[in-house]
């Protein structure tokens, strides 16, 4: 391929051939040079951190000929050369793709991602001895793109440019959730899962703060029936015939402490070890998921937590903001239903959200939405996340969303002060 030519199947061949976390690689001498002369570049426009060590920017290719997409395919895999053109139709439907690339040299060590893949990751210390790696075409082409970057700098319209051309799918924003709604039913499906207006406004009605009779004497045996309780509530499967503890042991995380170990229905035996130190409760068994009813990852997870204060033993409901919602409603309805003192932190949260009282963040589509669940949204509030991809919405959707969103402003790019 004509290393001056980039189109949409060798930006996707890049970011398909990724490097895994943590991956080095090494070039040869010609990337090298390219490599060199692209940060010599990169370096008149101003970083996007402190220590002058990052850049982002964006760039457009065109989708190419079928030519440009076979040449990277093997054409074994389709029955019929009518098959493998459709293929090229199918994955590349647009006449032009835009990709972000961020770029970061400090210490001897460059890294370039396009759209948050890791396709070139060099280090002093990493050396092949055979695998030295030709990104000839694709550094030959970024060089190219931070130059007319720069000349658009100078001239003062590149910014003005960049925003009359991205495409709304590359962009962050949010939008009201009961107008994202209105536009899709299918969002307020996914979201509330088969929740019944019933079941939300109990919800919805509960005050989580107000105070409820605590617990005057706590046992094992109690949690597990809380536990029961929430599993039944949730329509968790295969319960039949199994006892509350039972129940706890097969779905709760075992890493609890020791709790499954102390005699069930003991007053003196739960609050014995509830008082036990986290080292204490090392001892007996691992501690580090406690009350952890529902397993899962870091926001999958559902906690049922035991805690005590002057007026006696309450729990406190922890999960379903982003995922599993529909569960934790209904947990949270049946423990209060059954007159456990439970509160939930999230309530004023998740009350909002059900209402369709809040907003939705609108986040690039080559970012995965669930990962703004850890942070790096502009508004921390912003608790569900999507993205304008066709296979979520139609494109008569699309238009609608781009329409009615509050749209953020995009990262302007300046010159370094010597490159004017």
């Amino acid at each position: 391929m004509d290393n001056e030519k980039m189109t949409a199947p060798l930006m996707a061949y890049y970011e398909e051939h990724s490097l895994g976390f943590g991956q080095d690689c090494d070039l040869n001498e010609e990337s090298k040079v390219l490599l060199s002369q692209l940060l010599s570049k990169v370096q008149k426009i101003k970083s996007f951190d402190k220590n002058n060590e990052r850049w982002k920017f964006w760039v457009s290719v065109p989708r190419g000929t079928f030519e440009d997409y076979a040449e990277l395919r093997d054409s074994a895999d389709y029955k019929t050369h009518k098959a493998f053109v459709q293929s090229w139709k199918d994955w590349f439907p647009k006449e032009v793709y835009w990709y972000e690339v961020i770029i970061v040299s400090a210490n001897g060590c460059v890294l370039i991602l396009i759209n948050n893949s890791a396709v070139l990751s060099i280090s002093p210390q990493y050396q092949a001895e055979w695998d030295k790696r030709d990104f000839s075409d694709l550094l030959v082409f970024l060089s190219d793109e931070v130059e007319k970057i720069i000349s658009g700098l100078s001239a003062g319209t590149y910014n003005e440019y960049l925003n009359s051309v991205l495409p709304y799918e590359c962009r962050k924003g949010v939008i009201s959730r009961a107008k994202l709604w209105e536009i899709s039913l299918k969002q307020k499906e996914y979201y509330c899962g088969s929740l019944s207006a019933e079941e939300i406004e109990k919800f919805a009605d509960y005050d989580s703060k107000k105070t409820v009779e605590h617990i005057k004497e706590m046992t094992a045996q109690l949690y597990y029936n809380a536990c029961a309780i929430c599993y039944t509530a949730a329509r968790f499967n295969g319960l039949d015939g199994m006892t509350p503890k039972q129940m706890y042991l097969r779905f709760a995380d075992n890493r609890d402490g020791g709790l499954s170990t102390i005699e069930d229905s003991s007053v003196e035996a739960f609050e014995r070890w509830f008082n036990l130190t986290d080292k204490e409760k090392w001892k007996i068994q691992n501690p580090s998921h406690m009350w952890q009813i529902s397993q899962g990852s870091t926001h999958t997870i559902i906690c049922l937590y035991t805690d005590v204060n002057e007026n006696g033993y309450y729990l406190t409901l922890a999960g379903g903001e982003h995922c599993r919602t529909d569960e934790v409603v209904r947990m949270f309805n049946a423990l209060r239903a059954n007159g456990f003192p439970v509160y939930y932190h999230s309530h004023e949260r998740i009350t909002k959200a059900l209402l369709g009282q809040d907003e939705i963040g609108i986040v690039p589509c080559f970012k995965r939405p669930f990962l703004y669940w850890y942070g790096g949204f502009k508004n921390s509030d912003v608790i569900s996340f999507v993205q304008l991809d066709e296979e979520e919405f139609t494109k008569e959707e699309i238009a609608e969303i781009v329409k009615a969103a509050q749209w953020f402003e995009l990262y302007k790019l300046e010159l370094q002060g010597d490159s004017l």
